[in-house]
């Protein structure tokens, strides 16, 4: 059972392992979990996003992909890939999710494929190539909404760009 510091006593703390700055938790626990408690206010994006929605072939490890608002302090845990994106472009596309009771935002699957455009040089070879491969066939089987992707992609800079890149790598 995962457990803020400020919550349990200090003969508790000595029986639980300390993963994260002020956060508890048992050896059986998911270290992905810890995060999400430690940082509430990320989004989960990019590698970590594409494992979650199984689009990659492997499950969530470090260094775990969050997006935070300009001005959120720079974290200095390697565990952690922090990016930084403006306040009216964070939360365009994000969903609540929750997992083993935890609550935390996700960027849609439209919304990740803007990222995986825009952040391609932090993905590995393999990883691009698999997410383009299954964008590609959901794009085939009709369930990729092309227009909430083509509203996402106007509400960024160089847009036209990313719709180049849509038409020519995806659709």
């Amino acid at each position: 059972m995962i457990k803020k510091a400020k919550n349990i006593s200090r003969y508790q703390r000595k029986k639980m392992n300390k993963l994260v700055r002020g956060i508890y938790c048992n050896e059986e626990d998911d270290i992905f979990d810890c995060y999400l408690i430690r940082y509430p206010t990320g989004v989960i994006s990019l590698r970590s996003a594409l494992s979650y929605y199984s689009i990659i072939d492997e499950w969530i490890t470090p260094p775990f992909d969050m997006v935070f608002q300009v001005g959120y302090r720079k974290i200095k845990d390697d565990n952690i890939r922090q990016f930084i994106e403006k306040k009216e472009i964070l939360l365009l596309g994000t969903r609540k999710v929750i997992r083993n009771n935890i609550e935390f935002l996700i960027y849609n699957k439209e919304r990740l494929l803007l990222e995986v455009f825009r952040k391609e040089k932090y993905l590995s070879l393999e990883d691009y190539k698999q997410a383009i491969f299954h964008y590609r066939q959901l794009a085939n089987e009709g369930k990729l909404n092309i227009p909430l992707l083509k509203q996402y992609i106007s509400q960024v800079p160089k847009s036209n760009i990313y719709l180049r890149r849509l038409l020519r790598e995806v659709l």
